[in-house]
């Protein structure tokens, strides 16, 4: 397994394969959601070689790894095992992040452990409390919703501590990108992010490290 012990917080761990010890049932199940989000993610970046990542889990300042998995949010001790396909990508926004950040990220994660995995839900209403928005109609990802929740409580927690950097010229949130800004300028709706977008596909977010590449 590569060092997950020695990543800084805010590294995102993106793993590539279906969990091996699914009943067969399930696999078939959410086979179909996957091949759904592998889809929609070469169509949001056809010029790509990186549009496989079917899950995300992020670490947060006490070691432990936030998952939005079935059937309820967790926290890891281990991103994965070391058997499985994984890249360790870094937002290089994180260097920014003061106490208070750190702080705001934890409590954004801390909002989702433990709650029930309703798929259609749990982003909303982290998003609706943690930012006093309403998220927008998800359209294109709703068959594979089972698996972009996942990416989306990364990057609520990325958004949470992002919004609490300190109006100080180094690190003025104004003048640092927010973690959703694409090449292109544009934004990624918080609650659209598919694992792709982590993986190098967008500025700022770097390979710290991959197992069984």
């Amino acid at each position: 397994m590569f060092p997950h012990a020695s990543f800084p917080p805010g590294t995102i761990v993106l793993l590539y394969d279906p969990d091996p010890g699914q009943s067969f049932f399930t696999r078939l199940v959410r086979g179909v959601a996957l091949a759904a989000i592998r889809a929609h993610q070469r169509i949001l970046y056809p010029k790509s070689k990186r549009t496989g990542a079917i899950h995300a889990v992020i670490k947060r300042p006490d070691g432990k790894w936030f998952s939005v998995t079935s059937p309820r949010a967790v926290l890891l001790d281990v991103p994965c095992h070391a058997d499985e396909r994984a890249r360790a990508i870094y937002w290089i926004g994180c260097d920014l992040f003061t106490s208070r950040c750190w702080d705001a990220f934890n409590r954004a994660s801390d909002m989702l452990v433990g709650k029930p995995y309703d798929y259609g839900q749990l982003a909303d209403i982290a998003i609706n409390r943690l930012f006093g928005w309403s998220p927008k109609p998800r359209r294109i990802l709703d068959l594979g919703k089972k698996r972009t929740v996942c990416s989306a409580g990364c990057m609520i927690a990325l958004y949470a501590g992002w919004q609490q950097l300190p109006p100080v010229p180094l690190s003025d949130r104004t003048d640092y990108p927010k973690p959703n800004t694409r090449r292109d300028g544009s934004l990624m709706f918080v609650e659209h992010t598919p694992p792709a977008f982590f993986d190098c596909n967008e500025p700022r977010y770097v390979l710290w490290s991959e197992q069984n590449f």
